[in-house]
């Protein structure tokens, strides 16, 4: 939260089974929850709304910026095989 806050950008591993968030039109989407096994997939992660307790990410599968809620984004990255990596981005 710090991080991106400070305009900061971080590329998270995450489970794609367990990704749901918000497209601009505000529709919210299940992806991959029919796969059994792990599917790892990087997020661009570059905003954070307190007030809401969301992040802005851009996911590379899609052309659209969305908006996941930090606790289903903890979840996806936090699932086993990910080891849950992050890159830290400075923009300065």
């Amino acid at each position: 939260q710090g991080f991106v806050g400070r305009g900061g950008v971080v590329v998270v591993l995450v489970d794609k089974r367990a990704l749901e968030y918000c497209g601009a039109g505000m529709v919210c989407v299940n992806i991959g929850a029919a796969v059994a096994s792990f599917v790892g997939h990087f997020l661009l992660v570059w905003a954070y709304d307190r007030e809401a307790d969301a992040y802005a990410l851009h996911d590379p599968d899609s052309n659209e910026s969305a908006v996941i809620k930090s606790s289903v984004l903890e979840k996806a990255r936090k699932t086993f095989g990910t080891d849950e990596d992050l890159l830290f981005i400075s923009r300065r």
